[in-house]
Parts: C-alpha cells; sequence; structure tokens
C-alpha cells in the first residue's frame, strides 16, 4: 500500500480510497502513540488495596510500574507463640524484603500446628489476594515507621497496630548470639511501642500480622 514514510495519496482517487487511507493512518497513530505512554496506576504509602495497606512501594521504571509490600488491615492473631510446642533450630535467618521464603522454611520444619508462621500463611481474605506470610524483621520495622508511626494520623489509625511486640520470621542468629549460629530458643520481634527490635523466647506470646507482595502490572498479584 504504501512504503517508507507517509503514503502517497492521489488527488484523483475516489473519495472511498482517501477515507481509506486517512483511517489506517489514524490506527497507525494513535497505536505508536499508545505504545511510547503507556502508564500504570501508581499506589502510595498508605493505600489500601489489595486487600491490605501499602507499607512498602518502589518505582521500577519511568512507565509507572511499581513492586511494594502490603500488610493485613487487622492483626492474624492478639497474642501466639512462635514455636510449635518444641524448641527447634529452623535456620530461618534470612531478613530481607520479599521474604516469603524465611516464614516457608519455619513451616517446613515445624510442620502443622497453630504459630505465628502459619497463622499468617493461612490468612485468605479473598481468593484474588493469596500468598501471605510472617514478615521478615526489615519488613516489620517499615511497616512500624511507614504505618504505625506515620504522621498522618488517617494512615496510623487504617494500620490498627498496637503498642506491642510482633513476631518476625527470624531466627535468633548471627547478629544476636556469640556463636554466630541459629538459636533453636529466640526468634526477633518488633516493639510497636517504640520500634525497637530484639529477640525473645518462642514460647512467649506476640501479635502477628501478615503481609504479601504486590506488583501493579501484572492482573494476578503473586
Amino acid at each position: 500500500m504504501f512504503s517508507g514514510g507517509m503514503p502517497t495519496i492521489n488527488l484523483s482517487e475516489s473519495k472511498h480510497e482517501i477515507m481509506k487511507y486517512l483511517l489506517i493512518l489514524g490506527v497507525l497513530c494513535l497505536t505508536q502513540r499508545s505504545q511510547g505512554q503507556q502508564r500504570f496506576h501508581k499506589y502510595i504509602i498508605g493505600d489500601s488495596v489489595f486487600c491490605g495497606i501499602v507499607f512498602f512501594v518502589e518505582d521500577i521504571d519511568s512507565l509507572g510500574r511499581q513492586h511494594g509490600l502490603i500488610c493485613a488491615p487487622g492483626d492474624q492473631h492478639a497474642g501466639i507463640q512462635w514455636y510449635n510446642g518444641n524448641y527447634v533450630t529452623t535456620f530461618a535467618i534470612q531478613d530481607h524484603l520479599y521474604d516469603k521464603g524465611n516464614a516457608d522454611t519455619i513451616i517446613i520444619v515445624q510442620k502443622s500446628g497453630s504459630y505465628a508462621a502459619t497463622i499468617c500463611n493461612d490468612y485468605n481474605p479473598d481468593s484474588m489476594c493469596t500468598r501471605w506470610y510472617l514478615p521478615s524483621r526489615t519488613e516489620l520495622l517499615l511497616m512500624y515507621s511507614n504505618i504505625a508511626n506515620n504522621k498522618n494520623l488517617a494512615i496510623k489509625k487504617r494500620g490498627k497496630f498496637k503498642n506491642e511486640g510482633y513476631w518476625s520470621s527470624l531466627e535468633a542468629g548471627a547478629d544476636s548470639l556469640p556463636s554466630f549460629s541459629p538459636n533453636e530458643r529466640k526468634a526477633f520481634i518488633v516493639d510497636f511501642l517504640n520500634g525497637r527490635t530484639f529477640p525473645v523466647n518462642k514460647s512467649n506470646n506476640y501479635r502477628a500480622r501478615a503481609v504479601r507482595e504486590f506488583r501493579n502490572y501484572t492482573a494476578l498479584t503473586p
């Protein structure tokens, strides 16, 4: 029909042919424009989306793609143990963002039962919002600073956090013990009264709040 740049329109052609060329040009221009300006909805700290509250978000590219973390809108338990009734070393000593693997390690080692990691793992408010887990210490600290201790009172209230200790998935290890080895008796909490973090006995009862990842550029978040 045409090659290279703009098509050459012969004015002697019928009105039908002219309209056809113009229609093709319009489609090509709209397609090129949409491909160059595609944007994604951007979320900010405190937004209530994907069955929870955004407490961490990072931009991936200039088009607005984001990857982030959401906490459940309320606690999954007001006081539950970290262990499953027996002291074992789980080697759950990773402390990262998007750290579901560390929480899964606890469940693999400790098996079934009702404890902090399983309570969070079993949280299922909606079939479209899955893969919840017990947060890492790093993730808990972000929940504290960005939601529970936020200067915006509306965001702070939305989080419904208590001024008490919350379990993390981090078993006490290298940064808390002289032996630089996991400790079968202790795991870390974050105190939401002041943001302090320290290891406590796994048999103690503390609160549990589930988290999950989200991406704004996929139809189904992980």
